[in-house]
């Protein structure tokens, strides 16, 4: 069963800050499916659903609270996040 992540960053700079030393097009984490991020009228929202809770708790771990501190986007506060275990999904092709 697939695990979903739903981030709100304090801002579209911070995402960009991180974003620029993650580079996930680039170097994409193993276990990650979907990546997509929006603004709305409440801000920045990122959506990512991994093939498990572990896949994600790893990436988090290895590199996105590293690339957090790295890219000196901490100073602006930490995303509020929403962690989902879907009980029904259909992902296409897989």
């Amino acid at each position: 069963m697939t695990f979903v992540v739903i981030a709100k960053p304090p801002s579209r700079e911070f995402y960009e800050q991180v974003q620029s030393v993650l580079d996930l097009k680039g170097n994409p984490p193993p276990g990650l499916l979907v990546h997509t991020a929006s603004e709305s009228e409440d801000g920045v929202q990122v959506v990512g659903v991994w093939e498990s809770r572990e896949a994600a708790e790893e990436f988090e771990r290895t590199r996105l609270f590293p690339a957090m501190e790295s890219s000196g986007a901490t100073g602006q506060g930490r995303p509020s996040v929403q962690q989902l275990e879907p009980f029904n999904e259909w992902i296409r092709g897989i």
